[in-house]
């Protein structure tokens, strides 16, 4: 061959140059099965657990896009591997490392053995199926999705830093509701099933028709994109939350901050909360469903000037004075309580403040229970809920009054209830530092003057 310079030296290094290879996969200890992804490799992984019923046989295969490279108890054959010397039912660790990666556990239909997914650095997108798994999306935006399955084992999903969104498809086997809670605790899924959905999550989509999904966020922003036809029940909590309902009869509670609320088709209710919220008791164009008219009820009492949009159907608004209402039919809001007086007829009494029956309070699973007592003889009472500690502790170097929990009530008219306030993470964080602390609980009616209470709560 007759070359010259920099001709032969391309040549040569092309001729030489080895094979990109997706990672190694390997068996690091007794029934664990260990891929490790190369730098600089975007991965489609999946482990194949070949539809075997429930038994002891289950062997997974191993597959990406780019050659696999054998190492200690494991054969390749191409893009392709298994490591049958770990034995049935293993556990198996998946590092994916930098790159947009996929990785997903397939036909996996027995429990006894699980899968841990570890994305890291980049947007990855993990799925889990079956067995109890562990998606960690790591550094980036990924879109995590567990299995929802009432007859599953309990999965783990961290979102780790970046906007990572938690994905519900394909239920199966139960009528829900599954619980979907922003919060490290293990009681989400449906009922019994023990997943854990972590508190640095973000987003929420709710791809599946049914079962209804009930959602409580976080004290930050969350997206929430509906596209069902059940009725969910969604918490926003804190943040400039953005949630669309989709179809069903939803219950939307945008907690604090300057929220972005679309109620859908059917009959919604909506509460804005505290903060400069747009409400829109119809769909917002967003493509993922076709709208159907409702009759909505649309919370914006709050305080605060803002413009509602009820959309078709035979709405109703709670709104303040200075909220400005539609005129235009498409948009038209039917029944207006404006202030705490219907018009409609004008002149009614405005909502009665309950009683604070509870003299002390305490957590049980994130939650706390406040009882409240309605006197007879006039309206139903209903408003918000808020639990604040009674003066400022100590919040890393600064000192600061700390909201624990905010839930909405109502309560007939001569009875008793109770509220389950959800720990927000503010909360939750000063609880694991204290054994008990002194709160006032304020029950705030939609209007009027709050009535409020200080008690002791113990952790």
């Amino acid at each position: 061959m007759f070359c010259r310079g920099l001709l032969c030296t391309v040549a040569a290094f092309a001729a030489t140059a080895p094979a990109a290879h997706a990672g190694t996969l390997s068996i690091t200890a007794p029934n664990t099965i260990t891929f490790q992804a190369n730098p600089g490799e975007a991965n489609f992984f999946t482990v194949n657990w070949g539809n075997v019923a429930a038994g002891p046989d289950y062997v997974p295969k191993f597959d990406d896009h780019v050659d696999i490279v054998p190492g200690p108890g494991c054969v390749v054959d191409g893009l392709g591997g298994h490591c049958d010397a770990a034995g049935a039912n293993p556990t198996v660790i998946v590092h994916l490392g930098d790159g947009n990666d996929i990785a997903e556990s397939s036909n996996d239909h027995a429990a006894g053995h699980s899968v841990q997914f570890y994305g890291e650095d980049g947007n990855d997108d993990l799925q889990s199926q079956g067995s109890a798994d562990l998606l960690d999306g790591g550094p980036g935006n990924d879109r995590l999705q567990p299995d929802e399955d009432d007859a599953g084992s309990g999965d783990v999903v961290t979102g780790g830093p970046g906007s990572d969104s938690l994905w519900l498809d394909a239920a199966s086997g139960g009528n829900g509701p599954i619980t979907a809670t922003f919060d490290g605790v293990a009681d989400d899924g449906f009922a019994g099933e023990a997943d854990n959905y972590g508190a640095d999550l973000e987003n929420l989509e709710g791809v599946s028709t049914a079962p209804s999904i009930h959602f409580t966020g976080t004290d930050g922003p969350n997206s929430v994109q509906m596209r069902s036809e059940s009725a969910d029940v969604l918490s926003g909590l804190g943040g400039d939350d953005v949630i669309d309902g989709a179809n069903g009869n939803d219950t939307i509670d945008g907690g604090d901050g300057n929220d972005t609320i679309s109620g859908g088709g059917n009959d919604d209710t909506i509460t804005g909360g505290p903060g400069l919220d747009s409400l829109s008791g119809e769909g917002s164009g967003s493509g993922f469903y076709i709208s159907v008219a409702g009759n909505d009820t649309v919370d914006a009492r709050d305080g605060v000037r803002e413009q509602l949009n009820c959309g078709p159907g035979a709405d109703t608004a709670i709104v303040d004075e200075l909220d400005v209402v539609p005129q235009d039919p498409g948009s038209l809001c039917e029944a207006v309580e404006r202030s705490g007086v219907a018009a409609p007829p004008p002149g009614s009494a405005p909502v009665p403040v309950p009683s604070i029956s509870s003299s002390k309070l305490s957590v049980s699973k994130s939650r706390i229970t406040v009882k409240l007592h309605c006197k007879a003889g006039g309206e139903r009472c209903r408003g918000k809920l808020t639990l604040r500690t009674a003066s400022k502790v100590k919040v890393g170097k600064s000192r600061k009054t700390v909201t624990i929990g905010s839930a909405s009530y109502s309560v007939a008219a001569g009875h008793s209830g109770s509220v389950r306030v959800k720990v927000g993470s503010a909360g939750r964080s000063l609880l694991r530092k204290v054994t008990h602390v002194r709160v006032r609980i304020s029950a705030a009616p939609s209007s009027g003057k709050a009535t409020t209470r200080v008690v002791t709560l113990r952790g």
